[in-house]
């Protein structure tokens, strides 16, 4: 969390500006379109928990603040339709996939994607074709432990 010191720091500095500048604005909510994917753990628009970006959202906008309208669209969609200036921000993109998006100086989480075998197993990932011939893993791992 450290990471976000310097950016939450910027953050209440501008809020504060803009809120006692103006007393028009300091009685109203600041109304912050945004677009996102169904992608539990980081975003999670059902059940118990909302994710872990989505709690880092709510305390950089707190909700006396801040109305945080979040959609769940399809990707692509999500990335079009910001781009498009239909939504403010979205939440969670890589540059490689929305290049045209302005981006924090610090990142709040990091990706990596990974691929788990059984102990016994001798097979890696060295590119696609090291994938064929591998079966869907649905059907030979229990969910239900």
């Amino acid at each position: 969390m450290k990471l976000l010191t310097p950016l939450k720091s910027y953050w209440w500095k501008l809020l504060a500006f803009l809120f006692t500048s103006s007393p028009s604005i300091a009685s109203e909510k600041v109304k912050v379109k945004i677009a996102a994917v169904d992608w539990c753990p980081q975003l999670c628009p059902r059940g118990n928990v909302s994710g872990y970006i989505n709690e880092i959202l709510s305390s950089i906008y707190p909700s006396e603040l801040f109305t945080l309208d979040i959609d769940y669209l399809p990707w692509s969609r999500a990335i079009k339709l910001v781009n498009k200036g239909d939504y403010q921000m979205l939440l969670a993109p890589t540059k490689e996939e929305a290049p045209d998006l302005k981006y924090p100086l610090y990142p709040i989480g990091i990706q990596q994607m990974c691929f788990f075998t059984l102990t016994d197993s001798n097979w890696s990932y060295i590119n696609t074709d090291s994938l064929k011939g591998l079966s869907e893993p649905s059907k030979h791992i229990d969910f239900n432990l």
